[in-house]
């Protein structure tokens, strides 16, 4: 394998010029790093809990368990205690992340028609799906 032209450099480099992109974006709503695909996974699963979150985004519990509490203290979301288990929280977003969920899907949609500009559009749902696969396997070969 040919270091200079290995997928894992060129996934380190789109996931370097996202992270700075999505800053330069977001950061008048204080919405940066993982921030912003955890407030869109709370938006789509309002009243999940902690682990559940950890879950749909592939991310162990402690790295969630901070995101949550940063988000808790910058107003973004709420956590209540899950009825069901009293060691587990709700959480659900608050009116201000609601009002910055329409931006975050703007700010990625905009990042990803930056990353696929000069592929085909016939081609972006294979490749979706391959980078898809890769993410799977990673997931999967996790020590």
């Amino acid at each position: 394998m040919d270091a200079d032209n290995s997928l894992s450099l060129w996934f380190s480099i789109l996931y370097r010029y996202r992270k700075n992109y999505l800053m330069k974006k977001l950061e008048r709503y204080g919405v940066i790093g993982g921030y912003p695909y955890m407030i869109l996974a709370i938006h789509k699963n309002a009243g999940t809990n902690q682990e559940q979150i950890s879950n749909i985004l592939k991310t162990d519990k402690a790295a969630v368990t901070r995101a949550v509490k940063k988000l808790e203290k910058e107003d973004y979301i709420l956590r209540e205690p899950d009825l069901s288990d009293k060691r587990a929280y709700r959480v659900t977003l608050t009116p201000k992340a609601e009002a910055v969920v329409p931006e975050i899907r703007k700010a990625l949609q905009e990042w990803e028609q930056i990353a696929v500009a000069g592929i085909p559009e016939d081609m972006l749902p294979v490749l979706r799906q391959y980078v898809k696969q890769m993410s799977d396997n990673a997931v999967a070969f996790q020590m």
